[in-house]
């Protein structure tokens, strides 16, 4: 087991859960079987959907979309699916409050599983279903024009080989164009995003054989429009499991790297050009798993995925970083069981929502949802946060003042929601003016540095 010293300085924080990341409400949903979700959004009614699979309704094996108010109370689910099983791995609720679904179906061919499709009402009623090829389908979104970009993946020319899948419909499900990617290995995504030129951003892996043992590395895909490649990225080694375009035209991905027991968890940055900006991992104990990453409101990254726990369990884990990726908090949710997050979106209240199983309540697997609260932004890497700045008022329509003790000199960095340095200061002493009036609303950070300790803080203009 690799012990370092920040290892158990954060394997402390984890433990402690009173300081971040305090709970709002914890759910579970599910039956006498296994029921487990991949992913959640909160919706216009500022309620949650939540997509994955039951062992315990319908067919035993379908589909399962759950809505939940915004306290996490059930609202209705509904199952789809045939006789031979379903699973969905991504759900979004679309422009006209319904819902799009994608994922597996093996129902509807009795030698292979194909790409599964369901638009639905906003009360989860089904409007139409789709099947597409052969493969699966792990993410879909709704673009621009309102149709669908679907990835997965589909069989290659090699047995037990994959190419990455990309379908691309209109608003009725009608395929415009499909695409496949690889190169002579086994080749899958995990994750798709429209980017602001139109095209799209897709993470997942490419693994080839190598001298008694398989090499993993991550595939970052760059296409436009029409679904042609404009570049690659294959240098990563591991997983890639969630993919952002960031403000400056890169991206932010999550993956993870290693093999059990020594398993790490991370974030990497692109810039617009694929290349690699910085890539820093978070192996707070033997193992952590990185699943789904999502930008914050103040610029920053907010993971989710699961980290070991001593006993042969695990923990859903929340990992909130800098722009830079620099570690803000990390905290762990479940108790001695096996607890697992797969999907994390930040809430409307600045707060966060998850969604995976939890095997800590009975003998099989039930949907797991966490919902924590707004948190507060501050530092606690490399700082014990004796600075104690003051800053009224916040929010504030111009001026924010600044008090600290004035034995302090420090510097400041203001820095909007795209982590671009909009204004610096340094050599300050006592008290500070920050003028935000010629700058438009929204939020912004905060970092203030002395000599042996950085504080960051949150400032929202109206």
């Amino acid at each position: 087991m690799r012990i370092h010293l920040s290892t158990i300085f954060v394997y402390i924080i984890l433990r402690f859960p009173l300081i971040y990341g305090q709970i709002t409400f914890e759910k579970t949903f599910g039956g006498a079987n296994d029921d487990i979700a991949f992913s959640v959004q909160q919706t216009s009614d500022s309620g949650y959907i939540i997509v994955g699979y039951t062992e315990s309704y319908g067919n035993g094996g379908d589909i399962y979309l759950i809505k939940t108010a915004p306290n996490g109370d059930l609202l209705w689910t509904k199952c789809y699916g045939g006789s031979l099983g379903e699973i969905a791995y991504s759900v979004q609720e679309t422009d006209d409050n319904g819902f799009i679904i994608a994922g597996i179906s093996n129902s509807f061919s009795s030698t292979i599983h194909r790409v599964y499709l369901i638009k639905s009402d906003s009360y989860g009623d089904t409007l139409w279903t789709k099947i597409y090829g052969r493969g699966g389908a792990k993410s879909v979104q709704q673009i621009s024009d309102g149709g669908y970009i679907i990835v997965g993946y589909t069989p290659g020319f090699e047995k037990d080989d994959y190419d990455v899948y990309i379908i691309r419909t209109d608003s009725n499900g009608d395929t415009l164009w499909t695409k496949t990617y690889g190169n002579n290995a086994d080749n899958r995504a995990n994750s798709i995003r429209q980017t602001k030129d139109g095209g799209f951003i897709i993470a997942g892996q490419t693994t080839r054989s190598g001298e008694n043992y398989k090499i993993k590395k991550g595939y970052l895909i760059k296409i436009d429009a029409d679904g042609d490649t404009i570049w690659t990225n294959t240098d990563i080694d591991g997983i890639l499991t969630s993919v952002q375009q960031t403000g400056d035209g890169g991206c932010i991905v999550t993956g993870y790297k290693g093999s059990i027991p020594n398993i790490d968890a991370y974030l990497v940055k692109t810039d617009a050009n694929g290349k690699l900006t910085w890539i820093k991992t978070y192996g707070l104990s033997d193992w952590a798993y990185a699943e789904s990453v999502q930008i914050t409101n103040d610029g920053g990254y907010i993971f989710t995925g699961s980290i070991d726990i001593p006993g042969e369990n695990f923990n859903v884990y929340l990992v909130k970083t800098d722009y830079t990726g620099k570690l803000i908090w990390a905290k762990d949710f479940g108790g001695r069981g096996r607890n697992k997050a797969f999907s994390v979106q930040q809430t409307n209240d600045g707060g966060y929502i998850m969604v995976g199983f939890t095997k800590e309540f009975g003998s099989d697997y039930d949907v797991y949802l966490i919902k924590t609260v707004d948190i507060r932004v501050h530092s606690i890497v490399d700082t014990n946060l004796a600075m104690k700045t003051h800053l009224f008022p916040n929010p504030t329509n111009g001026l924010v003042f600044m008090q600290y003790p004035e034995n302090y000199e420090i510097s400041i960095e203001l820095i909007n929601c795209g982590g671009a340095i909009i204004s610096q200061m340094s050599n300050q002493k006592g008290n500070t003016t920050i003028d935000l009036s010629s700058y438009p609303p929204g939020i912004y950070i905060l970092k203030i540095k002395s000599e042996n300790e950085v504080e960051i803080r949150k400032i929202i203009k109206k």
